[in-house]
């Protein structure tokens, strides 16, 4: 038995020179790609849990996390508040002219609202408003003309809810609405040529004012058909001839 040391061959000896180079050269790479995986796992673990630090010193770098985030939340939270105090200032003037509209008791209208007044059939009157405030009281108004053949109203200045109108008997105690402007008289018309003319105008119901009808509508037989007029409840644009 020998007690020598057993030599390897030149060529396998060769060989085990080139695989530790081989091994040497990419030990670093794996090292280093083994160190970025675990400090990629270690930021995604630490930003899932919330304790992700603002800033991280190592290795002779400094990086920041989320500033650019908090920057963006923190401005977006300035927007709303400046947002809602805006809404709050808007709120507050809106309460103040809504008190103000509750609060006023008479309307003004200007020759330059309004033009002229209507006729009782619906033809332009000469009659202009001057700057004068809506009143409360009685008159009398044209409601237009019912055909009794047909039984229905053919022309009309007041309305129903619902759009309709009751047949001229069944009026009195009702209220209407102007579906037109129609001058207010100070009483009935005469039951001769002069019919309305000679009657003083109060002045006008504007479209979308109601009246309650008082009495039961009268009846005028004319060329144009039979009209009925009635005595009114309402309030109203006080008007002057010009």
């Amino acid at each position: 038995m020998s007690d020598a040391t057993s030599q390897d061959p030149p060529q396998k000896a060769e060989k085990k020179t080139f695989l530790a180079h081989v091994l040497s050269f990419i030990r670093r790479p794996i090292e280093y790609g083994l160190i970025g995986a675990a400090a990629v796992l270690v930021i995604w673990l630490a930003d899932t849990l919330h304790v992700l630090p603002l800033k991280f010193k190592g290795l002779g770098t400094e990086v920041e996390f989320g500033k650019k985030e908090k920057t963006v939340l923190n401005s977006s939270a300035d927007q709303v508040a400046a947002l809602e105090n805006r809404v709050h200032k808007m709120q507050g003037e809106l309460a103040k002219v809504v008190d103000a509209v509750r609060d006023e008791r008479r309307l003004d209208v200007t020759a330059a609202a309004v033009v002229a007044l209507p006729e009782d059939a619906g033809n332009v009157s000469k009659a202009t408003l001057s700057n004068e405030k809506i009143v409360q009281g009685t008159g009398t108004v044209w409601l237009g003309a019912f055909d009794p053949i047909i039984g229905r109203w053919t022309e009309r200045s007041v309305t129903q809810p619902g759009g309709s109108l009751a047949a001229p008997e069944a009026l009195n105690g009702i209220e209407v609405t102007f579906e037109i402007d129609v001058n207010v008289r100070d009483g009935l018309p005469e039951a001769n040529p002069s019919y309305y003319g000679a009657i003083a105008k109060k002045g006008v119901a504007k479209k979308g004012f109601t009246a309650t009808i008082v009495g039961d509508p009268v009846r005028y037989v004319r060329p144009t058909g039979i009209q009925y007029w009635a005595v009114v409840a309402l309030s109203y644009v006080e008007a002057s001839e010009i």
